[in-house]
């Protein structure tokens, strides 16, 4: 790939790192012992750390076409194809009722199987991010009681997993970021860290001038990048851009204000920018870059 003009050069990283609010939902009068497995992942897993965003108007259970509130998520879950478009290509559905065969093909347990989420990231990029989004991940317990009920078929009444399993609160921990080592020979980028608002989805530009006005050929591109979000995207300005459009270093221009709106003076430079490469799925708080 030849590329001109490389002094100028925009680092784009669209970071899907979603905050959601993962507090137990509190009621003014006791909670009922649940009376089966389904109603334990309901009361303990659903309740606590998927409904404040999974409820019936939340922009992600639009998002994502599934409620987890109790009235519904029984019906929302079994055999009913993800709205993910990918996971749904590849024949799975929310939660199957064959057991062990079903396991692998359950989309619910693809989405918070944290301990899972390299081969996720790897092998599935498009399946989304681990559940819950923004929060820690759920408990080694809560993994397994959720593992354990579909291997004995997801059914909705009897207890077919001891709730004993509850009692590790242990979770999975994530590797931390390794920044690269810089190349022999070619050109490094490195951006963040930076911060994600809870309940928030950011997007921003970030503007890294290499100063360099020699044609360059890149011959290979290795990118490093915190599991997730969604993408990490490299381009420079065309060759005509007004010098009123290049932004200043080093700052973080966010697409969006935090009500959702679009901030055009941000997402003007679009109309001056040449796509130079991309990477997906690993994106994150930080990540390094070498041409």
């Amino acid at each position: 790939m030849k590329t001109k003009t490389l002094y100028r050069w925009l680092v784009l990283a669209g970071i899907a790192l979603i905050g959601c609010q993962n507090d137990k939902i509190s009621s003014p009068v006791p909670v009922p012992e649940p009376t089966s497995t389904w109603e334990l992942i309901q009361q303990k897993i659903f309740d606590a750390s998927c409904v404040s965003c999974h409820a019936a108007g939340t922009s992600f259970a639009r998002q994502s076409g599934l409620v987890l509130t109790k009235d519904v998520a029984y019906k929302q879950l079994i055999n009913v194809p993800p709205q993910n478009q990918s996971a749904a290509a590849d024949g799975l559905v929310r939660v199957g009722k064959e057991g062990l065969a079903s396991l692998e093909k359950s989309f619910l347990w693809q989405k918070v199987n944290a301990p899972n989420q390299d081969h996720l990231y790897a092998d599935h990029p498009h399946y989304g991010a681990i559940m819950p989004l923004g929060g820690p991940p759920l408990t080694n317990g809560e993994l397994e009681l959720i593992r354990r009920w579909i291997v004995a078929g997801a059914p909705d009444a009897g207890k077919v997993v001891d709730p004993a399993v509850l009692e590790d609160k242990s979770r999975y921990e994530p590797k931390g970021f390794e920044a690269l080592p810089p190349p022999a020979k070619g050109v490094q980028l490195h951006l963040g860290p930076f911060e994600v608002a809870a309940n928030y989805e950011r997007e921003f530009l970030y503007y890294s001038p290499l100063n360099h006005s020699d044609d360059v050929f890149t011959k290979r591109v290795e990118v490093a990048m915190r599991p997730g979000s969604h993408h990490f995207l490299l381009y420079a300005f065309q060759d005509n851009t007004p010098a009123s459009i290049i932004p200043p270093a080093g700052v973080y221009r966010d697409f969006r204000d935090r009500a959702g709106n679009y901030i055009s003076q941000n997402m003007e430079v679009f109309n001056y920018l040449r796509s130079a490469v991309g990477a997906g799925a690993r994106a994150g708080a930080a990540s390094d870059y070498h041409l």
